[in-house]
């Protein structure tokens, strides 16, 4: 499989908080599903776990992948290595992204991501998209 057991540790895509730079230009949902404008609340462990299954768009501005991305969170802290655990303080999720949706080849598999209230938003690195409630079929 193509897909790695844990998240990956990325140095390169350790995501930080501030603004990016030039790229990526502004967030747009595709088909079926709408952006969330409110961050969801995250501060507790039941919170954090509603996230698990959601879809996202992640920003990324770097020299492989510039631009917003769709993944979907597929886990917690509880999918990390020990090493991970020590190296990645403040990643809280696992995103998986799929090659064939992102047209990126290194945007393929587990990233351990900080999905938190700082980093959310248009300017900032990630968004929640929620299905349309119309939308009877996942166009993902």
């Amino acid at each position: 499989s193509d897909t790695p057991a844990g998240p990956g540790v990325d140095e390169e895509h350790q995501h930080r908080i501030g603004k990016r730079g030039a790229c990526p230009t502004a967030p747009q949902a595709f088909a079926g599903y709408s952006i969330v404008n409110d961050c969801p609340e995250l501060n507790t462990l039941q919170q954090r776990h509603k996230m698990i299954g959601k879809t996202i768009l992640h920003a990324f501005d770097d020299s492989t992948a510039c631009g917003w991305f769709v993944g979907k969170v597929v886990g917690g802290r509880d999918m990390f290595s020990q090493k991970e655990r020590r190296e990645l303080t403040k990643a809280e999720f696992v995103v998986e992204y799929k090659r064939s949706e992102t047209g990126v080849k290194r945007l393929h598999g587990r990233v351990a991501s900080d999905l938190c209230l700082a980093t959310f938003g248009v300017n900032n690195w990630w968004l929640l998209l929620e299905e349309d409630s119309s939308s009877s079929q996942d166009t993902l």
